[in-house]
């Protein structure tokens, strides 16, 4: 518990936007010595886990680094398979499969019925909204002028952007439009490789992929949630 690979991990800066302590390498150690010594999944901390395991890149500076020489990159691998045989899925999958309403937790509009998720939680019409870092300043946003030219940059876009939903320039004008939830659960948001095309054409300076990267966090948050009321249903 020394920290070490906590010091150099590259996602630290997730924890930073998530506040989710088992995004941190040490954390995630303890977490699994815990649970595997009682040989009970508590289902908040198995959620939580995963969701930060999902953050990891598997880079190995916290392998690298570590004085006790413990292969950490394969207990990351090999608790990604423990937390797939007990049904609890990654962020991503959750991200994928989640419906329009069961993302953002809107009331509809026609009717006024706010949106249940399984397991009867009530997630009513901007809870959980972004207000904070670079996606709760309008400043860092406000001035896209929508050229495109991030869109027309990005190797994500060019590979398929038909099946992408949105390009950069839209998930922009989303977050100018106050659709932060919208914008975290896009496509473009969680396909992003964090290649800096987009923020390196820029006309405007907009940090369009620190902006992209930061939405993933939060979307993590979201998929967790939503992650945490589909085990709940299905428990009950």
């Amino acid at each position: 518990h020394c920290g070490f690979c906590s010091q150099v991990c590259s996602v630290y800066p997730d924890y930073q936007v998530t506040d989710n302590p088992q995004v941190l390498p040490h954390m995630k150690i303890e977490t699994l010595k815990r649970l595997a010594g009682k040989g009970v999944w508590d289902l908040a901390t198995l959620v939580r886990l995963r969701s930060g395991n999902d953050d990891c890149t598997r880079c190995g500076l916290c392998a690298d680094i570590c004085p006790s020489g413990i292969d950490l990159v394969r207990l990351w691998i090999t608790a990604d398979v423990l937390m797939d045989s007990l049904g609890c899925p990654d962020n991503y999958t959750t991200a994928m499969e989640a419906s329009f309403r069961q993302w953002t937790g809107r009331a509809s509009q026609e009717t006024g019925v706010v949106q249940r998720l399984p397991g009867e939680v009530e997630i009513r019409a901007g809870e959980g909204d972004i207000l904070s870092g670079l996606t709760g300043r309008a400043e860092t946003f406000e001035h896209c002028v929508q050229c495109t030219l991030c869109t027309n940059a990005c190797p994500v876009a060019a590979y398929d952007l038909n099946t992408n939903d949105f390009g950069p320039h839209q998930v922009m004008n989303l977050l100018r439009l106050g659709e932060h939830q919208m914008a975290s659960g896009s496509k473009m948001v969680w396909h992003c490789l964090t290649c800096y095309m987009c923020q390196e054409v820029c006309p405007q300076s907009i940090r369009v992929a620190d902006i992209l990267l930061e939405l993933r966090c939060r979307g993590q948050e979201r998929a967790a949630e939503l992650t945490m009321h589909q085990l709940k249903g299905e428990t009950s």
